[in-house]
């Protein structure tokens, strides 16, 4: 059985993190430029949802094959639907559809601390359209897969072979965080969106650690998208 270490894991997020922002904005920009031709598709509310859907899915088909290339083949669900742990997934799903107010109040909490700004909480403020659906499609399915797969089912996997419990949470955890920081961004909000990453990401690795399928914390990423997804569209209570 395959192990990773902490410099072979390293090594494997920068491959991840440097295939993101090669298809992020090569793989972008070589469909935008080619298909620019026709104004009727470039000016389509459809074309930019669409070019990002479909460079998610290249990103999840290139990940998947990493992944099998280097020996590993990621359980995503139990061969048996016996062997499904009901309980657990009931509350991972209660757990992802309130993370959204867990994560306003953390970020809330951070905004205390005098380098953090407190940003202006605004849901419902975006009108839907089906244009939206393969963003949409992307964020609460393609990027879960994708990240779980590869920080959980393989990362956090190759570690736990080594027998170092927290140490393959946290290592597995802070990768994952790290691989948040937008180059675009300032590095007030990158480094308050690091450290709510890893904490999420702690919880995510949690529920694979305890389980060893990833179907845990995949249903735990989507249902904690979905929810942040909805909040644009929808006036969340309490807020």
């Amino acid at each position: 059985m395959k192990e990773l270490n902490i410099w072979r894991s390293t090594f494997a997020t920068l491959l991840y993190y440097a295939l993101m922002l090669l298809l992020v904005y090569g793989l972008s920009f070589v469909l935008v430029s080619s298909l620019s031709r026709w104004p009727s598709v470039h000016q389509s509310p459809w074309f930019n949802t669409l070019v990002n859907a479909l460079v998610s899915l290249t990103f999840l088909i290139l990940t998947i094959c990493f992944v099998r290339w280097y020996g590993f083949k990621t359980t995503i669900v139990p061969k048996s639907v016996k062997n499904i742990n009901w309980a657990l997934l009931i509350f991972i799903f209660i757990l992802g559809l309130s993370y959204f107010y867990i994560d306003l109040l953390f970020i809330k909490g951070l905004s205390l601390i005098e380098i953090f700004e407190s940003p202006e909480i605004k849901t419902g403020n975006t009108d839907f359209h089906y244009s939206d659906l393969p963003w949409l499609t992307t964020l609460v399915i393609l990027a879960p897969l994708n990240e779980e797969i590869f920080f959980h089912g393989f990362i956090m996997e190759g570690m736990l072979r080594k027998k170092n419990n927290y140490q393959a949470l946290i290592i597995s955890s802070a990768l994952f965080a790290l691989v948040h920081y937008y180059p675009g961004d300032t590095i007030n909000n990158n480094v308050q969106r690091i450290i709510i990453v890893f904490l999420f990401s702690l919880c995510a690795g949690a529920f694979y650690w305890k389980s060893r399928y990833v179907i845990y914390p995949i249903v735990f990423h989507a249902t904690t998208n979905l929810v942040s997804v909805a909040a644009q569209y929808v006036e969340m209570p309490f807020l």
